[in-house]
């Protein structure tokens, strides 16, 4: 009887686990599509808007530079 009790009890860890292993999955999946929708959304707002890509041109170029000037020292 004692052993049947454990049996059950370790099934049912393991299909919380699985549980968890298939939310994880589902939250990892969501979060990979609204990084990539995020991606898109700026790479589509970049090419209607020109400005604001030679802006953050500028801001990466800087940070080129800072990234560069920190190394030396």
């Amino acid at each position: 009887m004692l052993l049947l009790m454990l049996l059950m009890l370790l099934l049912l860890l393991l299909l919380l686990l699985l549980l968890l292993l298939m939310m994880m999955m589902v939250v990892m999946v969501m979060v990979v599509v609204m990084v990539v929708v995020g991606v898109m959304v700026v790479m589509v707002f970049l090419k209607s808007n020109l400005n604001v890509y030679n802006m953050l041109k500028n801001v990466e170029l800087i940070l080129q530079l800072l990234q560069k000037s920190l190394i030396k020292k």
